[in-house]
């Protein structure tokens, strides 16, 4: 079994303050807990929330049908991901702990990351894809819309061995970025794991994104 951190410190604010974002008349975050509560491999869900949305979170926690555990790690102020990492390990009793952001989908086999996590000696595996780029580019042999750049590519999701990273954390301050401070200075040791062909992995952080993903979700959660 393993434990699962989901990163919402920004859940809303971007685009419906102090609300949850709405697809279908379903909030965003329940796209995201439907499909991690699938993996029977997690028996508890951890949300890493901002104080200032607390309580609409702890609202549709409350109304909605859970099939694991939920629980909420509080941030007064914005920790970073790190620091939001940092806190919620507190709440985590498993060796390993998958780590995601409510706002990336990805159709991804929990069940084989979590196989891969424990094969190999590192303190974190960090799931990669290709990037598309978002926008058209010119490259020396032309013009190309929104091509596939083939450079691996960080998607948001990990898998943390919960005591290496809490000793890596621990001389680390309160607020920090993983990605800043952590991976690029080679604070961790970690392996990559690639997502794979066919595997969807769809970043949400604007009202054009709702609206691309839209017609995605609302395919999978009839």
């Amino acid at each position: 079994m393993i434990g699962c951190i989901v990163l919402c410190g920004m859940v809303g604010r971007w685009i419906a303050p102090n609300n949850l974002i709405d697809i279908h008349g379903r909030p965003l975050i329940e796209y995201q807990l439907s499909f991690i509560e699938n993996f029977e491999n997690i028996d508890r869900i951890i949300l890493a929330v901002q104080s200032y949305n607390i309580e609409v979170v702890r609202e549709y926690i409350k109304n909605r049908y859970n099939r694991k555990e939920i629980e909420i790690s509080v941030e007064e102020v914005p920790l970073g991901t790190g620091g939001a990492i940092k806190r919620a390990l507190d709440l985590v009793d498993k060796d390993l702990v998958l780590v995601c952001n409510y706002n990336d989908f990805v159709n991804l086999d929990v069940y084989g990351l979590e196989r891969f996590a424990r094969e190999v000696s590192k303190h974190v595996v960090c799931v990669k894809s290709s990037f598309v780029c978002p926008y058209g580019i010119f490259l020396e042999d032309g013009f190309k819309e929104k091509p596939i750049i083939h450079e691996e590519t960080n998607i948001g999701w990990y898998i943390f061995r919960t005591k290496d990273i809490k000793e890596v954390f621990s001389g680390l301050p309160e607020k920090f970025s993983l990605e800043r401070l952590v991976l690029e200075k080679n604070l961790i040791e970690y392996a990559k794991y690639d997502i794979g062909e066919g595997v969807i992995w769809r970043p949400v952080h604007s009202r054009k994104d709702i609206e691309e993903i839209s017609e995605i979700l609302s395919r999978r959660f009839k």
